[in-house]
């Protein structure tokens, strides 16, 4: 989706990822409408900015601060988190592991005998 706002001059959203440019002569408190969870990280002209998720007006949103200027912001959900690293390390594992026993199967040694 691709919109030209009001002091917001062009906005992207794909899969997880939101990149907008602003500009603005005071301080901004922006929301984002996207539900916070760990691994949401937001960059302000590629500096990482504080992502406040327990603002009482828009609670659980991703929401942030920044002084006046022109910004190119990009918020992007990341596999950062401990839970998703050890998530998909075991489904990997898991992985591997499945396919090392389907072979092993297949592939028999041929000398092995059939036990009756």
């Amino acid at each position: 989706m691709l919109k030209r706002l009001s002091g917001v001059w062009f906005y992207l959203i794909i899969l997880a990822i939101s990149l907008f440019l602003l500009q603005s002569n005071q301080p901004l408190d922006i929301v984002e409408h996207t539900a916070y969870f760990p691994g949401w990280q937001t960059k302000a002209n590629g500096q990482l900015v504080d992502i406040n998720y327990q603002d009482s007006q828009f609670p659980g949103f991703i929401s942030f601060k920044l002084p006046p200027g022109d910004y190119q912001i990009e918020t992007i959900f990341t596999q950062k988190t401990p839970a998703r690293i050890i998530g998909n390390s075991l489904s990997l594992v898991g992985l591997v592991a499945t396919i090392f026993l389907w072979l092993k199967l297949q592939y028999k040694h041929p000398y092995e005998k059939k036990k009756k």
